[in-house]
């Protein structure tokens, strides 16, 4: 799940236009004429991007916002150079600000994918999975960012929505059973790395297919935990049919509870922000539509 946001909700909103334009402008003074078009792109919780054209070619430019953001700066730039750097040319640098030195990441531009189907997701994710680290990875991911962090929260989360009447007790209880299930199926989870955020805005893609981006929600989870979080997506909830699930090593009750257990966690946040006032169907609806899959 996307730990940035769970850890520094709006943390990038908090940036101004002034704040935004000094980092395009330390950035041009920098890069000099070999910049050119340098222009504002829509940032992640922790990240400020731009994207402009450098000795030619079409370049993403991103930073963090908080301080906590340049760890998550350095981690993407491992992640990206152990899966996908002979299609990303990833590279760090930094540029002088007051009394410190500010990150930078920089890799080509790529561009918005077509219609992305769960078979194309699956394979994707079966290609990064097979490519990144083991136990080396803990110096990138801490041990302690992990699937089983993510359940206690969920379970938070059912409390929370089930507290404030916003959703019913028959679909808690059905959630409450899910839960239940994943706890005691836990301890037979074998950890490994996962991206942790697969969105559709985390997938961009070149001439070769899909690459996913944004890695600063890298987490330890389980095998073919990415490829269910895509299908958590509102944008996806077309692909939430019978044969869109059966495809990890855990079996279709395991699926559905760690769906369940992962829009647990977009409700609270929802909340927390504000933004389910505006939602198109309620949370019943959308846990619902992940629990007929079982």
């Amino acid at each position: 799940m996307v730990l940035s946001k769970l850890r520094h909700a709006n943390a990038a909103s908090k940036l101004g236009a002034d704040e935004k334009n000094d980092l395009a402008t330390g950035l041009q003074a920098t890069l000099g004429a070999s910049l050119a078009g340098l222009r504002p792109l829509n940032g992640g919780t922790l990240g400020i991007i731009f994207s402009g054209t450098l000795d030619g070619c079409e370049r993403c430019f991103k930073t963090h916002a908080v301080p906590s953001g340049q760890v998550t700066l350095r981690r993407e730039h491992a992640f990206l150079q152990q899966i996908s750097n002979n299609r990303t040319d990833a590279s760090l640098f930094s540029v002088a600000e007051r009394d410190s030195q500010r990150t930078w990441l920089q890799m080509n531009l790529l561009s918005s994918c077509n219609d992305l189907t769960p078979a194309t997701i699956r394979r994707l994710v079966f290609d990064y999975e097979a490519k990144l680290p083991g136990k080396i990875g803990f110096a990138l991911v801490p041990a302690e960012d992990n699937i089983h962090l993510l359940l206690d929260k969920s379970e938070q989360s059912l409390a929370l929505l089930s507290d404030h009447d916003l959703i019913s007790a028959g679909v808690a209880s059905k959630a409450r059973h899910r839960l239940t299930h994943l706890r005691a199926i836990s301890g037979e989870f074998i950890l490994q790395l996962c991206h942790g955020d697969l969105g559709p805005a985390n997938i961009l893609c070149d001439d070769f297919g899909p690459v996913a981006i944004d890695w600063e929600d890298a987490f330890w989870g389980i095998a073919g935990y990415d490829y269910l979080y895509w299908l958590t997506f509102f944008s996806n909830r077309r692909w939430l049919t019978p044969d869109s699930v059966g495809h990890t090593p855990w079996g279709r009750p395991a699926e559905v509870a760690l769906m369940v257990m992962i829009l647990l966690l977009k409700c609270m946040l929802s909340v927390r922000d504000g933004s389910y006032l505006g939602n198109k169907i309620s949370f019943d609806q959308r846990l619902m539509e992940v629990i007929a899959l079982d």
